[in-house]
């Protein structure tokens, strides 16, 4: 499966793994975070309430092994996703809001 979701993935992976990028003023985010985002949406996404439930319970370490990353870079990119209205979270569930912003974060 970890292997499939690299290779769908829409971003640059050239670009992607290099360090996470710094978006505005000190908020970090990684682009490998927000790809995987959209290619879990894409496999398992159901939309809900007009957003897309992440239809999924895996943990942050499971989903930062997934892209290579550590889990506090993947905690760090979801919650400044969330500071940005791009998601929002329900216990272990992923609930993207606007999955424009999400898209244009990986290019």
């Amino acid at each position: 499966m970890g292997q499939g979701l690299r290779s769908s993935c829409v971003c640059n992976r050239v670009a992607c793994d290099t360090q996470c990028l710094v978006a505005s003023g000190a908020s970090l985010f990684c682009p490998r975070v927000a790809c995987l985002l959209l290619t879990l949406a894409q496999k398992f996404g159901v939309k809900f309430d007009g957003k897309i439930k992440i239809n999924l319970h895996l943990t942050r370490q499971e989903m930062a092994s997934m892209i290579g990353t550590a889990s506090e870079t993947l905690i760090r990119s979801i919650s400044e996703f969330k500071h940005q209205g791009i998601l929002e979270q329900q216990g272990n569930l992923i609930l993207i809001k606007d999955i424009t912003k999400l898209k244009k974060l990986t290019s």
